[in-house]
């Protein structure tokens, strides 16, 4: 889809967004390893229901490349694009959960940053569309 920059298969449902049900085992088949699928099931990392999380993106003005936790160094390193053309440059947010907000450092794009604010105990990080790297050290 080139106006949104995504690839998704359509699987002629001509629908304005693509299905995630179907779209996600296709791309998991497509990526995976053999036996990854029974991992998955069988396997489950359940340690990402306690570890740090980003949710509230502003999808599809802007979306992550990047969002993973690293629990040997206790940083949560997210990574965002460019954005869509029309919307480059403006305010946006986004939240961490599984965070303690009393007890960690953010940094954007390798200076430290103070442009959060602690909404319903998560972390809510202000920042503009466009591509940003964020270290939350824990």
């Amino acid at each position: 889809d080139r106006p949104s920059g995504e690839f998704t298969w359509g699987f002629g449902l001509n629908e304005p967004y693509p299905r995630g049900q179907l779209n996600g085992p296709m791309a998991t088949a497509e990526a995976i390893s053999r036996n990854a699928m029974w991992g998955i099931y069988n396997k489950p990392n359940l340690r990402k229901f306690i570890e740090p999380t980003v949710y509230g993106v502003d999808f599809p003005n802007i979306c992550l490349t990047q969002a993973t936790y690293d629990a040997d160094q206790s940083t949560l390193v997210i990574a965002t694009d460019q954005g869509l053309p029309t919307v480059s440059g403006q305010p946006t947010s986004f939240r961490i959960t599984n965070v303690n907000p009393r007890a960690f450092s953010l940094k954007v794009d390798g200076e430290l940053s103070e442009q959060w604010e602690i909404v319903n105990g998560d972390i809510e990080v202000s920042t503009t569309i466009g591509e940003h790297t964020f270290l939350i050290n824990l």
